[in-house]
């Protein structure tokens, strides 16, 4: 382990764990939260940027660049569900129009 002083305090290397989010959870509780949680808390806190990134668990995800049959694999949180929560940037099918984009490249 190296060890760096800098202005009379030790300070060690920045150590980063990764831990699956599921095995914070004892056996049997699953992510599910309703509508309601969905936009009052984890909505709201991300546009407001209140969400901490260590305590995110639902990632950013561009899900019009995804084919459906690879989302699982970005969610945070594995599971059996056919259930996965991401927050997407909003995509425009044309530049000076409001129609959203929201085809994939294979058009689904």
């Amino acid at each position: 382990i190296s060890l760096f002083l800098r202005f009379g305090e030790w300070l060690l290397p920045r150590v980063t764990i990764t831990i699956p989010l599921e095995s914070l959870l004892p056996l049997g509780f699953r992510f599910h939260p309703t509508n309601e949680e969905l936009v009052n808390h984890y909505l709201k806190h991300k546009f407001n940027g209140r969400i901490k990134s260590e305590a995110e668990v639902i990632p950013e995800n561009d899900v019009c660049k995804c084919e459906p049959w690879n989302l699982p694999g970005k969610s945070l949180i594995r599971s059996n569900d056919p259930e996965w929560f991401f927050f997407a940037p909003k995509d425009r099918k044309y530049a000076n129009e409001h129609r959203s984009n929201r085809a994939t490249e294979k058009g689904y």
